[in-house]
């Protein structure tokens, strides 16, 4: 099999082709996680909260459970790959 036709295996960018390779990462990290794509391109998520005019993050003990599930959408160590798929977008 030719590297990167597997479905558990991303595809390899070799520099021809991005087009294609561009939708079949994203196609990739949906199928691992829909909301995964959602981190990719966003960044991932801070729970913020107002004080006087500005908004600074809040502190673990004070996000809600809608938020607790945002920021752990994906583990953080598979964070510090999203530049290399950012760069791709």
């Amino acid at each position: 099999m030719e590297e990167g036709q597997s479905i558990t295996k991303s595809s390899f960018f070799n520099g021809a082709n991005y087009p294609y390779l561009k939708k079949r990462m994203m196609l990739f990290i949906e199928s691992t996680d829909y909301m995964i794509w959602d981190v990719v391109l966003d960044g991932p998520f801070t729970p913020m909260k107002r004080e006087g005019d500005s908004l600074v993050p809040k502190q673990r003990h004070e996000w809600n459970n809608a938020e607790g599930r945002r920021v752990y959408i994906i583990p953080r160590n598979r964070l510090n790959n999203n530049h290399m798929i950012k760069n791709l977008i």
